[in-house]
């Protein structure tokens, strides 16, 4: 298996900023030319998913060559670093890297808790103490890109699932 560095040109945050700038929604992040090319089409509908470690070495390994999920891709993108489900979902919902949106793990601390918190369960992961207020939201908050697209085209019609 090849080792891949994020490559911040090409990558899943990038995806989520094409989508931005497609609303018209300025970032300060760059889109991926192919997909912003294809969005002028101005389909009816739009589906973006994530679907978590499924990166391009495990398709071109298990998938036959003539399996969709393998013929069809357009180019090569990367995740973004830390290469973690908390990072990776984090950079597609907010259109920020990991620096910026501060989800960089499965686990992090939070000093003002003092708690190590597995950050999707909303509970210590040693201790499996659960806490009433969502401490992600708390500390960690941001708008997500549904929501941005949403406020700024009132025309369009967007759903996160």
């Amino acid at each position: 298996m090849k080792l891949l560095k994020p490559d911040y040109e090409n990558s899943i945050l990038n995806v989520s900023n094409s989508f931005l700038h497609h609303y018209n929604i300025k970032t300060k992040y760059n889109g991926i030319p192919e997909l912003d090319e294809e969005l002028k089409n101005n389909y009816d509908h739009v589906v973006y998913m994530l679907l978590d470690g499924m990166g391009l070495n495990i398709v071109n390994e298990l998938l036959d060559k003539d399996d969709a999920l393998r013929k069809y891709v357009r180019k090569p993108i990367t995740s973004v670093f830390p290469p973690t489900t908390v990072a990776a979902t984090n950079a597609v919902l907010s259109g920020l890297p990991p620096i910026s949106s501060g989800y960089l793990g499965w686990v992090q601390y939070f000093k003002q808790e003092d708690t190590d918190l597995t950050v999707f369960l909303n509970q210590d992961f040693y201790t499996g103490k659960t806490f009433d207020e969502n401490l992600r939201d708390k500390y960690l908050s941001y708008e997500n890109i549904i929501s941005k697209i949403g406020q700024k085209n009132k025309d369009v019609i967007t759903n996160i699932i």
